[in-house]
Order: structure tokens, then C-alpha cells, then sequence
């Protein structure tokens, strides 16, 4: 599927695709529901409910000795640390687990609307072209309504009037035409063809399908309906929203039409809407989809006699606070969908660039290049999305043999950190505030470079101006905040010129608004928290890139440091070969559920080593084969931040694990830097996000449920099965999903 359905996430350990249901009146403009009022889980609560566990927050490991607040800057509203002599020792610090989990407390029962502003509000004009740009493609999408969006009539009917019956394959020439399209699917069109070409020479009256009409019959049952928009040609911009219109792609000046030919190159989105309603036409996937609103009222019901909810285990995104508090406020109905958004790229030749750069979840851009202006790729999903959640859409429910109303709830939209920048509008991870949760972490600079780090300690004999701020607590980092986002993208888009903008990005974080922002605040979670972090790219390539690099002592070097003085910097020569091969020796002891066993690092490291081979070698096999081999300060620090990865690597955790990692957590970030980047300027580039990203692991898996839960693993996993879709080399993908007749956005 494109999208992640959150709510049919069952208690397997697969990546499977998840999904959930709620209901709302689809002639009424407004997004309640008659039909809701008569489930219980849509009866609010008349008391306040809030999360507790069985462990004592009195534990001394949330009681810190030296603690910081944060105090606004004058104009921007970003945090930086200063002192308090007035601070109490035994106070638990507001940026705690302790304090996150003490506070989970549910809106009242009166709070029908999110704390957010108004939706029908004007979109803001700005003086700073790319910001005015930004708010052009949000009105667009604020704007979208099922009418003036690109599916085609026949579709946009299904939308409003499903069919009231599961798909019906008794016809045997139907059946047979559908088994030999599937049977040939890895193959090229032609396949198919020559088939049914042998079937019609023994005999001329054979009514298997044409290749047309059963691609017709399958986007039908699947819901799978491309729409074609038009791209530029080297992959910098789509001609949706306010490109709609342009001749000439406005950063190359490619013309949108080829001169000879007059054909334009194009990129696919797959609806959501239609895919959705295929997903209940069946009574086996339709009782799938009721997951959500089972497990949701499972957990409500578990309320004691004051309204406390007691979270043992986090096993979903259901037990998420976030979640929760959706559901307590009506913006998640009885028969509405959650759903999950991903993003990333893709390379489907091993040893050569491909002509597919990126493959969305709803959507399919060719390359050769990576694009420019990522909003208008996305744009026709939003603004379908936009519609679905703004209208709704009808959808027969096979298990309940019912017709419901639905929007789609937009949980979260992951992607990998360059992939982020372009949804969430941050700087990215070299900026002042490079965290991708907008956290109030200040970074620090080396004198005359531009990239900042996530340096907490003062570096010794450092007085860079806007860097030399006090040391960081870890424990008392707060936790990222809608209203302060808001209040900070205001300062941004009241820049006067590109001067002051580029100022204020700085000192804000922020690039741009989100796209989106152009989305029902009532349907989706707020900014940035429905942008989260990605423990995929992060545990599997990220952390081990800089522990390895320490390792084998291969990150950069700058005088007066050297690498003499590098104690941990063991892996190398004849010691590094030894490792490596015991690491491929210790091959046929794993399990095969654990899938593929790494290789030699010490010959395969720059052989497209994989994310889960990093895995396996690093979270797997080398704290017990480091052990001897790296000094023991570092070997246990080393395993620290290991045992916090396994531990949000499950998709099952304990509570008491929770605390126990945020803990040990903290407690890496903050040796990290006493081991490694030892106050250093010249080692201020050691202490990068991935240092600092595992200390937001504990609040996240509170707010959103278990990190893994909402990886990027699935799409990744979708990419490598895209790539055995490819039918023509010249053009992968195109072939293979093109229905006809195909509609274009243009």
C-alpha cells in the first residue's frame, strides 16, 4: 500500500500495513457524526483521564544534582539554556521522562476543537518568495474538495457511492484472465499479450481480458488508481498547484513540453480514498480494520474508578498520548482511518544511478535527479488527502455490511532526515537548531564553519559569538512544542526582506512553513509532532557511521588534535581484518529469522553495506566481540547506547524499560561528549544529531508509541519490491503501473 494504515497494526512482529475506521454524517459540513454518538467510544468521559504506572517516580535516577531552565530569546521564541541559582536539586526536571509520564493528562470533555488556529483563516502573505511560495501550495491544498481534484468521474463516484458488495469472481473467464495477470506481473506487458494471443489462436471465441481491461478490473478491486501529473524533465519541480500553469520549470528552465515530440514527462500519485474503500470490501479486511476502534476502547474502558488509565506496556501507537488526546477531543471518529505517511529514496540498480530517484508512499517520481521543490510532487496527494478529510468519503463496510462515513486522520508523515527537511520546513540537522523534532537544543560551531553540532558542554577556551552558551543538561532538555513552533514561524514570515529572513531562520530553525499546515488541524496531529524521528536510518546507518568511525579512527582530524591521542581508535590494520572476520564466522549461528547475517565489515563496509547488516553486526554481535578489544571506558559506554537501542527497537516495552532507557539515554549523550569530544573545538564536528537523537527516544515512545511502530522499515521494504516490478529499463515503473485510459493533472 502507499500509505501506512495505522489502525489494522496488529500484534505481529512483520511490517505489515495498518489501518483503522470511524464514522461521520457525510451530508453535514460538519465533522461530527449521528452515528458516532451511539458507540462508547465516542461518549467523552466525564471526568479527566489521566496515565499512570505502578513505578515510583521517587527513584533517584530522575532526581539530578545540577539542572537548567530555559529562557526565551527576545523576538524569536526559541530556548536557550541559562543559569538558576534558585533551582531545587530535588525538583524532577521539566524535560524528564518522569515529569512526561507524570503529565500525560487527557483535554477535558469540553474541548470539542484542537488548540491550534482557525482553519478558515487567510493564509498569510509574505514579502520572502520562497515563504510566499510555501503559502501558496498550502491554500491550495486548503482549498482542495473532492470536485476540483483529478480523479476521474468514474472514480470520484465510487467515493460517494461504493459498491455495496464483495468482489464477485465466479465468472472462470474473469478468474482465469486474473490469474494469468497476476502469474506474469514480474514480467514485461508483452507476457501477458503473447498469452492471450496463444488462447485466442486455439480458440478465436476465448473472452480472457484484454491487458486494457483486467488493469481496469484491478484498479477497480484495488483501489489503485494512478493519476499522471506532468514534471520537469530533470526532476526539479511538478506542474500541480500553482505550477499548474508554467510552460518552463522554474529553477532549470527546462520546457515542460519535449520541442520534438511534444510529449511531457510524468510522475504517478495513487489516491488514498479509493484504496481505502477496497480495503472494506471484503469481510476479512474489513473486521482488520476495526483493530483501531477495538484496542482504543479496550484501553479507555480500562480507566479506574478516578479515570486513570495504567499503561503497563506501550505496545501501539494507541497508547500514545498524542493519540489518545485525539480521540478524547472527537478529531478521531468511530469509522475514520489513521494513517501513517511515508517518504524516501531509492536507487533499484545496485552499480548504477537509476531513472526512479524517489519513491513516495502514495506516489512515484522519476528522476534522474533529486527534486527541487518536493511540495509540488506531494501536492496531489495532499490535496486528495485534504478533500477526503474535509468532506469525507463513503465506504461499505463488508464485515458490518454497513455504509459509513470516513476522513482520514493523518497521524504522522515520516521520512529520512534529508526527506524531512522538505515536509516538516526545519533547517535540517546542520542548522543552530538542527534537531528534527524542533527541540530547544542550541548547537555550536567551529570558528569560520557553517555546520552547527549538538554540542551540550562548553568547549574549553571557546568564545564563538551565539555559541558559547552554558552547558546543557541533558535530563532537562524540554520537549518540542506546537505553540512554540507556531509562535516561531510567525516571527519567520513577518520577515521584511531576504536579509532579515535568512536572520531569522537562523534563529528559528525554521525554513518555511509546512506544507502540511494546509491539512484540517482536526484530522491530523500538530506541528512538528506528526514529523517524527526515524530509528531506521538512525540506528541502522547513522549511529554506526560515527561509532565506527571513531572505532577505526577515520573521522576527521584538525590541529592541534591527532589521532596519536585517540585511544579508541583500535579497529585498524591487521586487528580490523581479525574483526571482521568474526563477525562473517558468527554467520551460521544466527537464527534465519534474523534474515540476512552481516558480512565482513572489513571488506564489505563500502559494498552497499545494509541497514539491517549494521544491525545485526553492531546491536547484535559487537558488544560481546568488542569486549577485550576496546578500553573498557568506551566498550561500556559503547554498550549503553546499545542496550537503549534494543530496547526501542521492540515493539513491545515495558514501562520500567522505559524509564531504565531514557536513563541510560541521557547518560550517553553526556559521556559521549566527556569521552570523546573531551571540550575540544577541534572535535566539535564528534558530537553529531545521533548523539543527541537518543535522548528523545523515551518522551517519543510516550507521545507516539514504539519508535519501530513508525520506521521507515515498510517503505523500505516496498522499494526493494518495487525494484522486481521494473518492465522497462528505459523507463522503470511507468509501464507497470499505467492503467488506461490515464489521467493526467495538467
Amino acid at each position: 500500500m502507499p500509505w501506512r494504515l495505522s489502525s489494522a497494526l496488529d500484534e505481529s512482529d512483520d511490517d505489515s500495513e495498518t489501518d483503522s475506521s470511524s464514522e461521520s454524517d457525510f451530508d453535514s459540513e460538519s465533522d461530527d457524526s449521528s452515528d458516532n454518538e451511539a458507540n462508547p467510544i465516542h461518549k467523552s468521559p466525564r471526568k479527566k483521564v489521566k496515565f499512570e504506572h505502578e513505578h515510583s517516580w521517587d527513584d533517584d535516577i530522575f532526581r539530578q544534582s545540577e539542572s537548567q531552565n530555559y529562557a526565551p530569546w527576545d523576538n524569536s521564541g526559541r530556548s536557550s539554556p541559562v543559569e538558576d541559582p534558585e533551582s531545587d536539586d530535588d525538583e524532577v526536571n521539566p524535560g524528564s521522562i518522569a515529569c512526561a509520564l507524570d503529565n500525560l493528562l487527557l483535554p477535558d470533555t469540553d474541548q470539542s476543537e484542537s488548540d491550534s488556529p482557525d482553519d478558515d483563516a487567510p493564509t498569510p502573505e509574505s514579502t520572502v518568495e520562497d515563504i510566499q511560495l510555501a503559502f501558496d501550495f498550502i491554500e491550495a491544498v486548503k482549498s482542495a474538495t473532492l470536485d476540483n481534484g483529478d480523479l476521474d468521474p468514474e472514480t470520484l463516484a465510487r467515493l460517494r457511492d461504493p459498491p455495496t458488495e464483495p468482489i464477485d469472481l465466479s465468472d472462470p473467464d474473469l478468474r482465469f484472465s486474473l490469474d494469468i495477470f497476476i502469474s506474469t506481473t514480474h514480467a514485461s506487458e508483452e507476457v501477458y499479450n503473447s498469452v492471450r494471443a496463444a488462447c485466442l489462436l486455439r480458440n478465436p471465441a476465448d473472452p480472457m481480458l484484454s491487458l486494457a481491461a483486467i488493469k481496469k478490473k484491478v484498479a477497480e478491486w484495488s483501489g489503485v488508481v494512478p493519476v499522471l501529473s506532468h514534471m520537469c524533465p530533470n526532476s526539479c519541480m511538478a506542474y500541480t498547484g500553482p505550477f499548474l500553469d508554467r510552460t518552463t520549470c522554474r529553477f532549470c528552465g527546462t520546457p515542460r513540453f519535449d520541442p520534438i515530440s511534444g510529449a511531457a514527462q510524468e510522475f504517478f500519485t495513487m489516491p488514498l480514498g479509493p484504496q481505502l474503500q477496497a480495503l472494506y470490501r471484503s469481510p476479512e479486511s474489513a473486521k482488520d480494520m476495526h483493530y483501531r476502534r477495538e484496542k482504543t476502547r479496550e484501553i479507555l474502558d480500562s480507566a479506574d474508578a478516578d479515570g486513570k488509565i495504567h499503561i503497563s506496556v506501550y505496545e501501539d501507537y494507541l497508547h500514545g498520548q498524542d493519540y489518545l488526546d485525539a480521540v478524547i477531543r472527537e478529531d478521531i471518529g468511530e469509522t475514520d482511518i489513521v494513517v501513517i505517511g511515508s517518504m524516501d529514496g531509492a536507487q533499484l540498480y545496485r552499480n548504477k544511478k537509476s531513472d526512479l530517484r524517489a519513491v513516495l508512499p502514495d506516489s512515484v517520481i522519476p528522476g534522474p535527479n533529486k527534486p527541487k521543490h518536493t511540495d509540488s510532487f506531494k501536492f496531489p496527494s495532499f490535496h486528495h488527502l485534504s478533500a477526503l478529510q474535509k468532506e469525507g468519503f463513503r465506504v461499505w463496510d463488508a464485515y458490518d455490511d454497513r455504509v459509513v462515513t470516513s476522513r482520514p486522520f493523518l497521524l504522522l508523515e515520516t521520512a529520512d532526515g534529508p526527506g524531512m527537511t522538505c515536509l516538516n520546513g526545519l533547517v535540517g540537522h546542520h542548522g543552530v537548531y538542527g534537531c528534527r523534532l524542533y527541540c530547544p537544543l542550541q548547537g555550536r560551531r567551529k570558528d569560520g564553519k557553517p555546520h552547527y553540532y549538538p554540542v551540550m558542554k562548553l568547549p574549553t577556551n571557546y568564545t564563538l559569538s551565539g555559541c558559547s552558551h552554558p552547558d546543557v543538561d541533558p535530563f532537562s532538555l524540554p520537549q518540542p512544542s506546537e505553540a512554540e513552533y507556531l509562535k516561531n514561524l510567525q516571527y519567520l514570515v513577518e520577515s521584511k526582506n531576504e536579509t532579515e529572513y535568512k536572520e531569522r531562520r537562523k534563529r528559528t530553525g525554521i525554513s518555511k512553513p509546512s506544507i502540511l499546515s494546509g491539512l484540517p488541524r482536526k484530522h491530523r496531529l500538530g506541528l512538528p509532532g506528526c514529523c517524527p524521528g526515524d530509528i531506521m536510518h538512525w540506528a541502522g546507518l547513522n549511529w554506526p557511521d560515527l561509532v565506527l568511525g571513531l572505532f577505526r579512527g577515520t573521522m576527521d582530524c584538525e590541529k592541534p588534535d591527532s589521532k596519536k591521542s585517540w585511544s579508541w581508535a583500535v579497529l585498524k590494520g591487521q586487528l580490523w581484518q581479525e574483526h571482521g572476520k568474526s563477525i562473517a564466522d558468527a554467520a551460521p549461528y544466527l537464527p534465519t529469522s534474523f534474515d540476512r547475517a552481516p558480512r565482513n565489515p572489513a571488506e564489505k563496509i563500502s559494498s552497499g553495506y545494509k541497514a539491517w547488516e549494521y544491525i545485526l553486526y553492531l546491536i547484535g554481535l559487537a558488544p560481546a566481540l568488542l569486549d577485550g578489544i576496546l578500553p573498557y571506558e568506551e566498550w561500556r559506554h559503547f554498550c549503553k547506547g546499545v542496550s537503549v537501542i534494543r530496547s526501542f527497537q521492540q515493539r513491545h516495552i515495558p514501562v520500567e524499560q522505559i524509564v531504565e532507557s531514557h536513563q541510560l539515554a541521557c547518560e550517553y549523550a553526556d559521556e559521549f561528549e566527556k569521552i570523546y569530544f573531551q571540550g575540544m573545538p577541534e572535535r566539535i564536528h564528534f558530537v553529531r544529531q545521533s548523539v543527541h537523537a537518543m535522548t528523545h527516544l523515551a518522551p517519543e515512545c510516550i507521545r507516539i508509541g514504539p519508535p519501530a511502530l513508525h520506521s521507515q522499515w515498510p517503505i523500505e521494504r516496498t522499494i526493494g519490491n518495487l525494484g522486481q516490478e521494473i518492465k522497462s529499463h528505459s523507463q522503470p515503473l511507468c509501464k507497470s503501473l499505467r492503467t488506461e485510459p490515464p489521467q493526467v493533472s495538467s
